[in-house]
């Protein structure tokens, strides 16, 4: 509260009428300081400099009222052994501070330990680094400032206000002086009131102020750990950070809702991406819905799909561009009941949701596609070795078209395989990425079995419809 306010809540309050100025002689106004509860020290002070006959003469007085700390500042004048009140401004320090185990400190711990120290009597500034305790206490505030959990910083600075103001810490730093004036409600008193009545005044006020900072500081918070989570959601799903300034200033900004843009190149292929970020209730956290994809297949021809995201989870920008590929992408999901499961995911060239989005096609473990088995004993170098082996099951999982290395006649050939979950097999693929018969892969006497599988099959289906017939006749 500025001079202007203080004085207006004087005026409307009954704290500021009848307020003693001309406290009479030193004896007197010894009596009515003690009266109206401010410390016995003073008598001595006041004395001392009445013998003196200063014209002015400056006192504080320190009062610790439960956590708070209520400090009065006092411009005394004495003329003809009288003592008047020049000057009153009473400082009221509220540091409210939520604990709790933040960056490894529990801070309840660590504000006893601060409260055990007498910063005015036990602080030495040159010999601070021999003194175990102070120094402990200065390790554990930098580490629970320096930590990870942004509010950590802000009760390192509560708990250096609390304790050290009005101390040589605070007189040697302009910081702490700084701080110090977040948490301080000020008030100029023309006369000289009971501390009781003052405290409670300045509390009436401090409380009204302390509200809506840490209403403030909580919003901030809030903001900071949302925008930290919409950042790590937008590097998981395969963005990068090149949006984070973009996303930021919107939600600075308080958009209602907003959308950011990227492009991407994949196998000389280019997608663009539209981010859709929300706003909640009351604006106080944003939400990452879906991101639309498109890829151009012409001039006057593009193919777009929109996919959602679940709480920070959902497909990968490059999951995406294989997804819309016409490849297969393997995912780990969640039921209604939030239980995980995986799943084969394709999209459904034929049936479209009512916003016009191509339907996903879902093949559980039950559906009976094995990928492991699919690829044995068909000669892939790849799954000779376990980590060649893992990569390749990796990258067929994320819907990539992944290159091979098969042993033909002495030599090597090189194809490229993706999964294809819908038909319990792979699609072959050559270097120019078009599918050829997966027969390709098979070894000469596979070949000739798969040969007379399919010859026996087709028999077996021959003598199957000459029976069909028969019957039917």
């Amino acid at each position: 509260m500025n001079r202007k306010g203080a004085i207006e809540f004087l005026r409307d309050n009954p704290i500021g009428t009848n307020l003693k100025k001309n406290l009479g002689p030193v004896d007197e106004a010894i009596k009515y300081l003690q009266d109206a509860g401010y410390g016995e020290w003073m008598a001595a002070e006041i004395r001392d400099q009445a013998a003196k006959q200063p014209a002015l003469f400056y006192l504080e007085d320190h009062f610790r009222k439960g956590e708070n700390r209520l400090v009065f500042e006092i411009m005394f004048a004495v003329s003809d052994s009288c003592v008047t009140l020049d000057k009153m401004q009473a400082n009221l320090l509220v540091v409210p501070i939520q604990h709790g185990i933040l960056n490894g400190i529990d801070t309840v711990a660590l504000d006893e330990k601060m409260k055990s120290v007498n910063w005015q009597t036990d602080y030495p500034v040159a010999h601070v680094n021999t003194l175990p305790k102070i120094a402990g206490i200065y390790d554990e505030i930098k580490k629970l400032g320096d930590g990870p959990d942004p509010y950590g910083k802000k009760v390192a600075e509560m708990l250096g206000v609390k304790h050290w103001s009005w101390t040589p810490i605070s007189d040697y730093s302009s910081y702490w002086q700084d701080k110090k004036a977040d948490y301080l409600t000020i008030m100029e008193f023309h006369g000289l009131p009971r501390v009781a009545d003052a405290y409670n005044h300045l509390l009436t006020l401090a409380n009204g102020h302390q509200h809506n900072f840490f209403k403030q500081i909580h919003q901030n918070n809030m903001n900071t750990q949302n925008l930290d989570f919409l950042k790590n959601s937008l590097l998981n799903l395969g963005f990068g950070d090149k949006l984070n300034a973009a996303l930021e200033k919107q939600m600075e900004d308080k958009a209602p809702q907003f959308a950011l843009t990227a492009q991407h190149e994949f196998n000389q292929k280019k997608i663009d991406y539209t981010l859709n970020f929300k706003a909640g209730d009351n604006q106080e956290m944003y939400f990452f819905n879906n991101y639309d994809a498109s890829i151009s297949k012409g001039k006057n021809e593009q193919i777009k799909q929109t996919f959602y995201i679940n709480k920070g989870n959902g497909v990968t920008a490059k999951e995406a561009f294989n997804l819309m590929e016409g490849r297969a992408v393997n995912k780990q999901l969640f039921n209604k009941d939030g239980e995980k499961y995986t799943a084969w995911l394709v999209l459904d060239n034929e049936k479209l949701t009512d916003k016009g989005n191509k339907e996903i096609k879902r093949f559980t473990e039950n559906y009976g596609f094995d990928l492991e088995l699919t690829l044995n004993g068909i000669g892939i170098k790849e799954m000779d070795d376990p980590k060649t082996k893992e990569d390749l099951f990796r990258s067929l999982k994320k819907g990539n078209a992944q290159q091979i290395t098969v042993e033909r006649d002495g030599q090597e050939q090189r194809y490229f395989i993706s999964a294809n979950p819908q038909f319990k097999t792979v699609d072959v693929l050559d270097h120019q990425m078009k599918k050829i018969k997966r027969e390709e892969l098979l070894k000469p006497d596979q070949k000739q079995q798969s040969n007379k599988e399919k010859q026996s099959t087709g028999q077996n289906e021959k003598k199957k419809k000459s029976r069909e017939h028969k019957v039917s006749a």
